[in-house]
């Protein structure tokens, strides 16, 4: 959603990836972290929605594998997208999709 790499300057001026990648679980991966111009609305299911153009705040989709079950221990792949607020590095919301491997 980066428009031909014109933000990667400014995203320096807001939270860093190693403040993203340290709130990330021990076994995730991150995918991307991109500044993305846009507002957030949540709605009560925590689903997150772009309204209008106004803010740059961050948004990142992480990967992680986890297993799932006591006896089967089934590999689970969780891609969730994260939005944090680019100032204060605060989590807004999230929204993820598991898949079984």
């Amino acid at each position: 959603m980066q428009a031909n790499g014109e933000r990667s300057l400014s995203i320096e001026r807001f939270i860093s990836r190693e403040h993203i990648i340290s709130k990330l679980p021990e076994s995730a991966r991150l995918l991307s972290a991109d500044l993305v111009p846009f507002q957030v609305a949540v709605d009560k299911n925590l689903i997150f929605h772009s309204v209008l153009p106004r803010e740059m705040i961050w948004y990142v989709k992480v990967l992680y594998y986890k297993n799932f079950g006591i006896q089967n221990k089934l590999p689970i792949n969780v891609v969730q997208t994260l939005i944090y607020d680019a100032e204060t590095g605060d989590l807004l919301c999230w929204q993820g999709t598991f898949e079984r491997l």
